[in-house]
């Protein structure tokens, strides 16, 4: 939580805190989901196009599992603050 170093680590629990937040529940958890939020917007390797890949097992990977770790987050995020930037790639 304190250090993630892939989607597997940040992923699914984010977008759920954030499910969590917009519903009320589970008192503040916004600098939490910032926290993960940083890393799969600015951090998680991507390809030179935009897409969120990974370097194992092969270089340069796209993975369906990073599919659903990493869109829930992001577009939870956009509908959370409202910002455009989590529904298109950097």
């Amino acid at each position: 939580m304190l250090n993630p170093h892939t989607l597997d680590d940040s992923g699914s629990m984010c977008a759920a805190m954030i499910k969590a937040s917009r519903a009320g529940v589970g008192g503040d958890l916004r600098p939490l989901i910032d926290h993960y939020m940083a890393w799969i917007h600015t951090k998680q390797q991507r390809l030179a196009d935009g897409p969120l890949s990974r370097s194992r097992p092969l270089a340069d990977s796209l993975w369906l599992d990073d599919l659903y770790m990493s869109v829930p987050a992001l577009a939870q995020m956009g509908k959370l603050t409202g910002e455009q930037k989590y529904f298109a790639t950097p």
